[in-house]
């Protein structure tokens, strides 16, 4: 049966909600970090872009896979245990990482990231839903993904300066003491009183029906299909080839390039209040979806393909890029009114499994793509334009994707009683 009272807001829940948005935001700074010692990387231990790419999409491997497993892990036990769990599996992944040698510890300790880092935003979705009354459920969603954004955007220029005076392993090992604190906080804070899963949660957990209704709507595919095309602005070039981008082409500093890479993420944090905006006044949520994928192209295209243009144009072009991104979260309130509203947080996970699986195929694509283009297979190399055109060329293919689809969808914007 349904909750009959609406759940009260107290301290204990802002500080459960601001744990649980420390590990998102810690996830995120592990997520991008790659595209910082990319390079380095690749030097040190004599990996092609190929490989590289491989390495990272481990990562999405994880994430991706782990995601309805953790839909109901957060039903089943509640918050706390699968949080503390989840830190672990960062801290240990990242604690590896720093120590590998080989390209095949590299990819198990990205996996085991992943893996840690798909409990970050259902935890948060969890937290807000259950510890906090219906209006104050959309200001939080906002606020938890500006969280994650800053987090990418930590993970890019200031993880740079830090490895401009450190090596690229002792700079894991500071982000692994950092997650540390996170997993104490968590242990602090975040009890099983507030945000632990009600009776028919349980009670709805006892077979998979539930997810296969959610996968038999096509609606369910629509929304997905356009998460996952979205998603390659982020997997494909700013969690990984936008700083090599920007130091190859325009000879930009490491701090430079990552900073640059990470406007994009800026330009989503923005884009969660800004958009939201546009949605009341369109009332649309097909219309704001199909408007962003239209302003992405244009801006990414427009730096690919276009002529050199000045690194200030540049730089609002990446941010207009990662504010059309921005689009792609609507996906989940739209995916989670097209199915019954019990299922919601599996239809999430469902989308989300959809949008951070991309990386899984498009991070090494991109990576195969520039090695071929080259026609250099090296490990120190300096791509030209001519290769990242080649190699970037496949997120503009999927933002048109992701734009057509747009046009399949069903409106789920609430209309308005009269």
């Amino acid at each position: 049966m349904e909750r009959t009272s609406e759940p009260m807001e107290t301290h204990l829940s802002w500080l459960m909600w601001i744990c649980a948005g420390l590990f998102f935001f810690y996830q995120f700074v592990l997520r991008v970090s790659l595209s910082v010692i990319a390079k380095d990387l690749m030097k040190d231990l004599e990996i092609d872009p190929c490989e590289m790419g491989q390495i990272s999409s481990y990562y999405y491997y994880g994430y991706a896979f782990m995601q309805i497993p953790v839909g109901l892990l957060l039903d089943r036990f509640g918050v706390r245990r699968p949080l503390l769990f989840a830190n672990g599996l960062c801290f240990t992944g990242t604690v590896l990482f720093a120590t590998a040698e080989s390209p095949l510890i590299l990819s198990l300790s990205r996996f085991l990231m992943g893996a840690g880092s798909a409990f970050g935003f259902l935890s948060c979705m969890k937290t807000i839903t259950l510890g906090f009354p219906a209006t104050k459920i959309s200001f939080l969603v906002g606020l938890t993904v500006f969280v994650g954004t800053v987090g990418g955007t930590s993970g890019s220029a200031p993880l740079a300066i830090l490895v401009d005076y450190v090596d690229w392993r002792q700079a894991l090992f500071f982000l692994s003491a950092f997650g540390l604190c996170v997993l104490s906080l968590c242990y602090l804070y975040i009890h099983d009183g507030v945000g632990d899963s009600s009776p028919s949660d349980n009670q709805d957990l006892k077979g998979i029906e539930g997810l296969r209704l959610v996968l038999r709507n096509p609606y369910t595919w629509i929304y997905g299909g356009y998460s996952a095309f979205m998603y390659i602005i982020l997997s494909g070039f700013a969690d990984l080839w936008g700083a090599s981008f920007f130091m190859d082409v325009y000879s930009l500093s490491r701090i430079q390039a990552s900073w640059a890479a990470s406007l994009v993420y800026v330009g989503i944090a923005v884009s969660g209040p800004s958009l939201s905006w546009v949605v009341e006044r369109l009332e649309s949520h097909i219309k704001v979806m199909r408007y962003g994928a239209i302003v992405g192209l244009l801006a990414f295209g427009t730096m690919l393909y276009g002529p050199k243009l000045p690194i200030n144009v540049v730089y609002l072009l990446l941010f207009l890029t990662g504010w059309g991104c921005g689009a792609q979260f609507f996906s989940f309130a739209a995916i989670s009114i097209i199915n019954p509203r019990h299922l919601s947080g599996r239809a999430s996970s469902v989308n989300n499994m959809m949008g951070m699986g991309s990386g899984i195929i498009f991070q090494p694509l991109i990576g195969y793509l520039l090695s071929l283009s080259s026609g250099n297979k090296g490990y120190d190399q300096v791509f030209e334009l001519r290769d990242y055109i080649t190699g970037l060329s496949v997120i503009p293919l999927g933002v048109v994707i992701s734009l057509c689809l747009t046009f399949f969808m069903k409106e789920t914007f609430p209309k308005k009683s009269s």
